[in-house]
C-alpha cells in the first residue's frame, strides 16, 4: 500500500474485480456515512450475468490523533454461501491487508451459525470459528459485542484489532 493512501482507497484497489473459484468480487461506494470519515461500500458477487449482494462494508478512515481507522461488515446476504467458503476467507483476507496495526474490524455475525453458538456457550472470540480464522490473518484482540450499545450500532459482531 502507498504511504498516505486512505484505508478506503485501499479496500477499493484490493477489492477490483478479484475473482474466487469462478466467482468475481466487486464494489460499489455507496457514499458518505454518518461522519466525514465514514464511506458505506456495498461488495457483490458476479458469476457470468447473475449479480448478488454479498455483503456492506462500512469503512472509517480514522481521525487522527483520536481515532484509528476501522472497517464493519455487516448486511450479509443469506442467500449467497458465504460463511466457510473461499469466498469468506478472500473477503477477510483482502481486509485484513488493508488494516494495519492497532486496527479493527467488526464483523456481524448472526448469521453465521457456528461462531454465534460457540460464543454463546461461553467460548473465547478467538477460539470460534469467526475468530480462530481472524487470529490467523494476525489480527490479536478481541471482542464479542453480543449486546450492542445505542441504537445505531446494529446486530451482534466480533471485534478483532490487529
Amino acid at each position: 500500500m502507498k504511504e498516505g493512501e486512505t484505508l478506503l482507497n485501499k479496500i477499493l484497489n484490493l477489492f477490483k474485480d478479484t475473482e474466487v473459484s469462478g466467482t468475481v468480487l466487486t464494489t460499489k461506494d455507496l457514499g458518505p456515512g454518518r461522519y466525514i470519515e465514514e464511506r458505506d461500500l456495498e461488495v457483490f458477487v458476479r458469476k457470468g450475468n447473475d449479480e448478488q449482494h454479498l455483503l456492506y462494508l462500512k469503512v472509517f478512515n480514522g481521525r487522527p490523533p483520536y481515532y484509528r481507522p476501522w472497517i464493519e461488515v455487516f448486511g450479509i446476504n443469506p442467500d449467497v454461501e458465504f460463511f466457510g467458503t473461499f469466498i469468506e476467507d478472500t473477503v477477510f483476507k483482502k481486509l485484513s491487508e488493508a488494516l494495519g496495526p492497532g486496527e479493527s474490524i467488526f464483523i456481524e455475525y448472526g448469521l453465521d451459525h457456528e461462531t454465534r453458538s460457540a460464543l454463546q456457550r461461553g467460548q473465547h472470540p478467538e477460539k470460534t470459528r469467526l475468530g480462530s480464522k481472524l487470529l490467523q490473518l494476525g489480527f490479536r484482540w478481541f471482542k464479542d459485542w453480543y449486546f450492542p450499545e445505542g441504537a445505531m450500532e446494529g446486530g451482534q459482531k466480533l471485534q478483532a484489532q490487529k
